[in-house]
Order: structure tokens, then sequence, then C-alpha cells
């Protein structure tokens, strides 16, 4: 027997007292009154190794001595003794050839599982995790000491014992978890461990003792789940989506809505792992997740055009980008390696039951004057083989059996063959065309490229093919190949004939044109590469008219009135070499509002007539359609400027460059003149609009209300008394707020485009703080529970628009507002305090998505589509969030720094608000009360449980003392040792089924064996308050 022995005065002492004790026959109570005087007070008797010294004692013969035994169960259930000293002094016996003696060792083991705990210090309850591994290992030594050899029936006995005993420890969550944490605290025992697993399964396959085969099939379970040791979480939603009860996700209906209108240029795969997070919270499977994509898609192509080139966007996310991401949440639902060309069940299920909703399909087919299902049913089936032919089929068949659908009626466009081909057609016919034309703009000389680049001018086939390349995450692409031939076209070639100053000026202004479009319909962003500092770059980032965000009237560039003249004289030239041979194109550009700058001041000041101005501007506008455009540029901005008496002359000059000058040709021009000046009008007249009316698009009859608001309050911004217009529209804003969510939850029930363009434009008005505040405010008036899950649905979508920051605000502005008076009062209901915690885990799991995709490649040179080419958030174009103030939050973060550097900026951001989030949740709970709002912080917490274990990384920025205040005011049931083991010592470890880069742990290795002790510590203070309440029970019981 391998015990520690130890010389000291008090073990001797301890020593004569056993023997004492076994000469007269003590009982254990006279044996638990005498040690008591051996013994200094408080102190525990394992300082001087008691429980070694009595199992020294009691195991020295071939028997046990039970008498000796007995008074270790005593000392044991007087706490003189600690459970860990005892497993760990059990541990160390090694004469297991004892039969008898390893059976009552066995008996001792066997009395205390329901009573394993630890009452002192978080280095004692770590210390009871490590014994316990050991006694583990010593349980596994029993077994294999049975199987090496022929078991006698004592051994078999034992062995059936340990082996009942394993199980026992792995079925207690609570033992589970201590083991869990002593694996993490002591690899090298725990490999012992998994080394003696391996070595008694390689023993049972040739081991062929009679005794041992009824025990076969029980080793297997017990041994995987000791060698895997994973614990039981929160493993579903704490709300699931019932189709049965909801009719539609209205969540994600909102979201993809968002993405197909307002982020069309985003990755299908970046989209299909948000998409599979937000299934994985909402309890949504795999064909529910298919289905509900089918019916939101289907929905955006039957809705009434709200929004610019909406229905062109619609038809290139539905029949373009939408096979590519059910492709990528099949790889990722079932795993990367799976066959590409295995057809997908569970969308042959979703496309079954999505033929039966006639009506929606019979809305969509009418609308797009075709057979939608057909067409998508294809794109499934030939390009990504998600589908069979016999599916392919059998859904068509299935449409074809309603007399009454619209795919029977004539006169719709099917595969082309009538006269007036649907848009689906168009642009799926437009998508082989798109690397075609990409390799055609990989050529270096411009006169092969100018061909490609008059065809893609082409209203016809400009915005098809532009849809094609967005939905196919190649826009990006395109728009750095036109920056590219932009600036070489800029400086003139030596020697340079008519011919070529003719083809350099023509591609400038083509690529400066579409360039133009691009931005006004996709996002400045798409425009912006890794430099930054070309020509056509610079000019969009300090003159491009955009929504809400003011552009300066004064030049970058300054240029003096000589070269002003010779510019002049420049573009009044009577011939093709004067006109542009040698010319610098970009000093062109930069001499044009300075010309219209003098023009303007002349016409205010009355040195000019109003007609000879427009003559002017004419001449000055016929020569490239990229003057027109760098002018009115200029004109938008000082019109946000002016006051009134000079913007009315100012106009006039305005209403000219929109409506006279694409009416002109001129005598001297260059080719594609007339897709030239309409492109150019068009650009012009966004501008115009997103100056003058800043907010909307054009509205109808039914939307005047809502347009009237918006001018009267940009007429009232303008006004004088600012400070007065701020209070009046902090109410207007408010109202109409308030009238949008009434129109939109009570009218339809879902987000419509309408509903999205009026929100988008709060958000702008109103900024993120008081936008997701009062949106949150009217979701929380819902009083049923499903009420209050579709308005939380609809917020979650809502938000999407711009998610980083509102997922910010949330954070740090909105949730705390609930902790304290008067908001508080909202949480009086439980069903508010679950929904608003599980808005604030979705949106946040989304937000740290999106920056996980960011800082595992989706930057500007690995992933375009995510990053660059989604629409500018408005916080950026404010500069809300310098970098400097950044910097001087993350230095709050008591992380290591060397784990930070794998995590993007908007994480980093993100981290920062969770921290503060917590810190005012530990600073909220009230001390020794339950109250609505530590219902709201333990909801909070088992909601972020739930979520996939990519947020893991977030859980290490939780208090130290967060989770011992909850788990002293709420019942012991309110967390299980799973909950507390996930909160106090998270791993971060990404789902195997969505591609997240793994994140390393954000915790020094300090700060990880800290919490390795506090762990341990959560785990025994909630496993002596479960002990605390059944005894109070069983008392209660009895009396």
């Amino acid at each position: 027997m391998v015990l520690e022995t130890v010389g000291s005065s008090k073990t001797s002492n301890i020593r004569s007292l056993l023997i004492r004790a076994w000469r007269e026959r003590w009982s254990d109570m006279q044996w638990g009154i005498h040690i008591k005087t051996v013994l200094p007070r408080y102190i525990s008797g394992d300082i001087y190794h008691l429980s070694d010294c009595i199992l020294q004692q009691a195991l020295m013969g071939p028997l046990p001595n039970q008498l000796i035994l007995s008074y270790l169960r005593h000392s044991l259930a007087a706490h003189v003794v600690s459970y860990g000293g005892v497993l760990e002094s059990i541990s160390k016996y090694d004469s297991l050839h004892k039969s008898h003696c390893v059976a009552a060792l066995l008996d001792l083991l066997e009395s205390t599982p329901h009573k394993v705990t630890c009452r002192g210090k978080p280095e004692d309850c770590l210390m009871l995790a490590t014994s316990l591994v050991a006694a583990v290992l010593w349980l596994l030594k029993v077994i294999l000491h049975a199987i090496s050899r022929s078991p006698t029936p004592e051994q078999v006995a034992n062995l059936k014992t340990a082996l009942k005993l394993v199980e026992k420890f792995m079925e207690c969550q609570f033992l589970k978890g201590l083991l869990y944490i002593a694996h993490l605290e002591d690899p090298a025992q725990w490999n012992l461990v998994v080394s003696t697993v391996a070595e008694i399964e390689n023993k049972l396959l040739t081991s062929s003792f009679p005794a041992l085969a009824e025990l076969k099939d029980i080793f297997p379970a017990i041994f995987n789940d000791l060698r895997s040791l994973s614990l039981v979480r929160l493993s579903k939603p704490s709300m699931q989506y019932n189709p049965r009860i909801t009719p539609i996700s209205y969540g994600l209906h909102a979201r993809v809505m968002v993405e197909a209108v307002m982020h069309p240029t985003h990755s299908s795969q970046a989209l299909a792992t948000q998409l599979i997070l937000y299934s994985q919270l909402r309890g949504l499977s795999e064909k529910g997740l298919y289905l509900e994509l089918l019916v939101s898609c289907f929905l955006g192509l039957g809705s009434e055009e709200e929004f610019p080139h909406q229905q062109l966007q619609w038809v290139g996310f539905t029949f373009i980008k939408l096979p590519s991401l059910i492709q990528h949440i099949h790889s990722g639902l079932n795993g990367f390696s799976s066959t590409p060309s295995a057809a997908s069940q569970p969308l042959v299920d979703a496309v079954r039951e999505f033929v039966q909703r006639t009506s929606l399909l019979d809305v969509a087919d009418r609308r797009m004057n075709c057979n939608c299902l057909e067409y998508l049913l294809h794109e499934l089936t030939v390009p990504t083989s998600l589908l069979t032919e016999q599916d392919m089929a059998a859904a068509l068949t299935l449409r074809k059996e309603d007399p009454l659908a619209v795919a029977q009626m004539p006169g719709l466009a099917k595969d082309g063959s009538n006269s007036h081909m649907a848009i689906p057609d168009l642009i799926l016919r437009a998508q082989p065309t798109v690397p075609s034309i990409l390799k055609n703009l990989s050529n270096k000389n411009q006169e092969s490229v100018l061909p490609v680049m008059n065809l893609l001018i082409s209203g016809k086939s400009r915005d098809l093919l532009l849809t094609a390349a967005a939905a196919s995450g190649k826009l990006f692409i395109y728009a750095q190949k036109f920056v590219k031939f932009n600036q070489q076209s800029l400086e003139p070639q030596p020697g340079e004939t008519e011919s070529m100053a003719k083809n350099r000026a023509l591609m400038f202004d083509l690529t400066f044109l579409l360039l133009c479009h691009v931005a006004q319909v996709y996002g400045v962003d798409v425009v912006m590469g890794e430099e930054k500092d070309t020509f056509v770059e610079t000019w969009m980032r300090c003159h491009m008219p955009e929504k809400g965000r003011h552009k300066s009237i004064i030049p970058q560039w300054r240029t003096d009135t000589c070269h002003l003249l010779e510019v002049v004289q420049r573009i009044n030239a009577k011939d093709m070499m004067s006109k542009y041979g040698q010319a610098h194109l970009a000093e062109v550009c930069h001499a044009s509002p300075l010309i219209m700058q003098r023009l303007t001041s002349e016409l205010i000041q009355g040195s000019v007539s109003l007609q000879h101005a427009t003559e002017l501007l004419d001449r000055l506008c016929s020569h490239l359609c990229s003057l027109p455009i760098c002018i009115a540029a200029w004109t938008c901005s000082y019109l946000q400027e002016a006051s009134s008496l000079e913007a009315a002359k100012v106009n006039a000059l305005l209403n000219h460059l929109q409506t006279k000058l694409s009416n002109q040709e001129p005598t001297l021009t260059l080719g594609s003149f007339k897709d030239r000046s309409l492109l150019m009008s068009d650009i012009i007249d966004n501008m115009v609009k997103v100056t003058k009316e800043s907010f909307a698009p054009e509205q109808d009859e039914a939307k005047q209300q809502s347009s009237s608001f918006f001018s009267s309050l940009i007429a009232e911004i303008q006004a004088e008394d600012l400070m007065e217009c701020a209070l009046t529209n902090a109410r207007n804003l408010s109202d109409e707020l308030d009238e949008a969510w009434k129109k939109m939850f009570t009218g339809c029930g879902i987000l419509s485009h309408s509903s999205l363009w009026t929100f988008e434009n709060l958000l702008r008005l109103g900024g993120h703080k008081w936008f997701v505040s009062s949106l949150l405010a009217c979701a929380m008036e819902s009083v049923f529970e499903t009420d209050l899950s579709r308005a939380m649905d609809l917020v979650y979508g809502i938000l999407q628009i711009d998610l980083q920051q509102c997922c910010t605000c949330l954070l740090l502005d909105t949730l705390p507002q609930y902790l304290n008076e008067p908001c508080s009062v909202a949480l009086l209901s439980h069903r508010r305090i679950g929904a608003l915690a599980r808005l604030t885990v979705q949106v946040l799991v989304a937000a740290w998505a999106a920056a996980a995709t960011l800082a595992g490649g989706g930057d500007a040179g690995s992933n375009p589509s995510f990053n660059i080419t989604r629409k500018r958030s408005y916080a950026v174009m404010n500069e809300e969030d310098s970098d400097e103030r950044l910097l001087r939050r993350i230095g709050s973060l008591a992380l290591d720094p060397s784990s930070l550097s794998g995590i993007s900026r908007e994480g980093l951001a993100l981290m920062v608000a969770v921290q503060n989030l917590l810190s005012a949740l530990l600073r909220a709970v009230p001390n020794g009360v339950v109250s609505p709002v530590s219902e709201l912080v333990v909801a909070f917490l088992l909601e972020l449980l739930a979520a996939p274990p990519i947020v893991s990384p977030l859980l290490t920025l939780l208090p130290p003392n967060l989770l011992s205040v909850l788990l002293a005011i709420h019942p012991p049931n309110t967390f299980t040792p799973s909950h507390l083991l996930a909160l106090a010592l998270p791993v971060p470890s990404p789902p195997s089924s969505v591609p997240f880069p793994c994140l390393p742990s954000p915790l020094t290795h300090s700060q990880e064996a800290a919490a390795r002790r506090a762990a341990a510590k959560l785990l025994c203070t909630h496993r002596n308050f479960l002990l605390a309440a059944a005894n109070s029970h069983h008392q209660a019981v009895l009396g």
C-alpha cells in the first residue's frame, strides 16, 4: 500500500488515537469527540493526512477493519476530513489483489457520489476535482486488474461495482463538471485515464471469460462518455419556431428582405452562415429553413416596387443567389466533405410543401409574367445538383395539377418562347455573360475593351448585367476593372493620335458613368478598392452626394485663373484633336466645379443673366458626360448650404442640367452619346433626389402623408432656429415611428418594402440610439406571447439595416435602460423578460458572426463581397466611433493582447460593448433580492448559453462575482452545473457545421487558472445549495 507517511507529532498522536480507539472499541461518536481534542480548532484533518492514517490502519491485513473504516465515515460526515482528501487517499491504494479491502473501499465510494462537495476555498474545490480524477483512475485500475487475469467471484463483484461507480460519476452533472475542470487543470493525469481506458478496451477484445460477456455491452457507452467528457448544455433554444402556430418566420423574412434589397452584394457564403446561426437559435430544421427562404423570396417577387431597382434585385437574389445560398447551407449543415452532387432530401421536402402554396406562387408568376417555380427549380437542379430531374418533374407536376394556377394561363413566358421575355429569363441569360465580360475586361488594350464598355453602357443590358454580377458576387471585380481603366485614361500617352485621344476620352467617360451608377445603386464602398487613392475613388469620397451626408463645396484641388481659361478654351474647341488631344482629364474634372462656382457667383450677383448662364453651361457640358455629373455634384452640395434666395437661382441651373442637356446632340462628341447621356441624366436625377428629398424615392398617392412628413422635416432642418427644430423633431419622429410600427404590425403583419423604407429613413434621421430604443419600446408593448415573439422577430430583421451599430447601441444604451427605473416596469412580465433576452442574444450572435467572418478572411483581399461591397455604415459615415476612442476602450479589456490580434475591429468594439453591458448587469442586480432585473440577467445568460459556441469568447468577459451573486439570490434549480461551467469556464471552439475561424482564448494563462478555480468553487457552491434545499425539504416532510 502506497500512502503518504508523515512524521509530525500530530500524525503520531492521530495514529496512537486510532490504536487506542480500536483497542477500546470506541463508537464513531466517541471517535468524533476524541479526534477534536487532537486537531486544532477550525483546522481540517487533511492537513495532517487523517484519511491516510485511518486507511493505513484499516487496510493493513487481508480483510478490512470495518470499525476503523466507520471512523473515516464519521469524520467525513462531520467535515473533519474533506471528500477530496478521502478520494485522494483511496486513489493511493495499490494492493488491488486484496479483493475484500478493495470491496470495502468501493463500498465507501458508493456511498459518496450524491454527497460529494466542498465548502472550502476555491483552491480546495479545485483539489476536489483533481482528486476525483485520481479516484476515477483508481476505479479503472480496479477494472483493468480484474480483466487481466481469470477473475475470482470477489473480483467480478468489484469489477461490477467499479463500473457502476464510473457510470454514476458520469451521470452526475456536478461530478462530470469537476472532471472537466480537472482535465484542463492536469492534462497529464487525464491522459493516464484515457490510456487506461484504451488498455481496458484492448483487454476486452482478447478476453474470453464468461463472467465478462454480460458486461461487454456496458463498457463502450461508459468509456466513450468518459473519453469525450462532453457536457450536457442547452441544446435547444428557449422558444422554438412552430410552423403550426406561426405561418411564417418573421425574423428570417425580414432578414432576407434587407439582404436582397439593401445589401445585394453580400456574399452568399457569409449570409448562409448567418442563416444557419439564426436557424439554430430559433430551432428551425433544415427543411424549415429552406421552406422559409423560398417563401420569403417569392413574397419579394410578388411585392410592388418601392425601391429603385427593387424588382431586378429580387430576381437576381431569387434565381442566382438563392441556389448558391442553399448550396452553402447544405454544405454547412451536412459537412463540407459531403459529396457536392448529392441531392438534399430536406430541400426536396421543402419544395413539395412549397408547391402547395398556390396563392403565393400565383402572385409571383403574374407579376413576373413567367413560371417562376420552373426557373428556380431548374437552377437548383442543373448548376447545383441539389435536386434531381425526377424531383423537379414531380414538383412541376404538382404545380400543373392546379387548374386555376396562373402558370397554366396562356401568354406567360416559358423558356423564352414568348416574344416578351420575362425578367428572370433575361437575368439568367445575362449570368453566363458576366464571366466572359470579365475576361474581356482583363485585356490591357483599350481599343478591344471599348466594345464591351459600349455594351455595358446600354440601358437594356446594363442593369441586367450589373444585377447578375451583384448576385453572383462579381460586382466588386467589375468595379475594380472600371477603376483601373478610368485611372489609365486620365493622362495622355506619348505620341497620342486623334483616334487614341478620342478612345481615351470615351473610355474615361464610360467608366466614370458606370462607376457613378454602380455607386448610386449598390453603395459607394463597392467602388472603393484597397488603395482608395485613385481619381474616381477620391472624387466619390469627397463630392458624390450620399444619403444623410453633406459634402463640402470647397474644391479639394486649387486651380489658377489661367488654367481655368485653358480648360474652357479646350472645351470650346471645334476639332477633335484640340478638344481631346493631350488632355489631362482629371484636371478638366477638377476645373469644372470651379467654373460652375464662378458662374453661380456671377448669376447670384446679377453679373450674368440666367439665359447667358445656361448657354455657358450648355457649352461646358457638351464636352463629356462626366463633366455635367461633376458640376451637378458640386451644385447639389452648394444647395445644402445656400440661402433660400440663392437656392432659387441655383435650382434653375440644376433643373437645366436635368432636363435640357440630354436632349442636345452636340456637333462634336464621342460614340454612344445617346446611351451616355441617358445614363448621365439618370445619375443627375438621382443626385438631385438625394439632395432635395434626401430620404425618399418618388412617392405615389398612398404614401403622400409619409412623404409630406419627411419633406416638412427637411424644410425644418434647413430653418434658422435649429434648436426649436430639434425639439419638435423629437416628437415628430416618435409619432412617425409609432405609426409605421402599427401599420406594419397590425396591418400586413410582416415587414413590407414601404415599412423598410420608412424605418431606414427614421434610422438615418434619429440616429442609432434613439431608433433602437424607440423600436424596442414599440415591440415591448405587446402582451400575448405570440405577438411578442413576432414583434421581436420583426425588430431583429429591421436592425439588420445597420447590424453592427444597432447591436452596439442595443448593448450599451437600450438594454441598460431596462435595468433602471422607469423602464424596468416593462419587465414585470416574464414573457417580456424572455423576449428581450432572446432578441439581445440573436442580434449579438449575428453581429459577432459578421465580425468573426471579417477576422477569418472577410477582408478586401479575400472576400470583398462581404466587407467592401456592403452599404456604408451610417456610423462610419458620421465618424461616431473613431479608431483612437476604440483603442482606449480596448485597453479596458483585461485579456491577453496576443489573442486579440485575430479579432476584427468590429469584433473588438462588440467585446467592449459586451463587457460594459455585463458590468452594468452586475451593478443592477440588487444584493439578496430577486427582482425582474435579476430575472433579466439570468434570462440573458441562459439565452447566451443556448447560442452557438462561436460566442464563447464573449463569455470570458463575465465579471468574476456576477454568477456568485445570482447563485445566492435565485433558487438552486435556476442554473445547472453545466450552465455554471459553461459560463465560468468557456472554451472557444467553432461549431463544426459553420465555417468560422477558430479564435484563440482571449485569457492569459494566469487568468485561465483563476477561471478554473472560480468554476470549481461555483460548482461546489451550487451543490451545497442543492443539498441544503433537499435537507430542508426532507426535514419539512418529516416534521
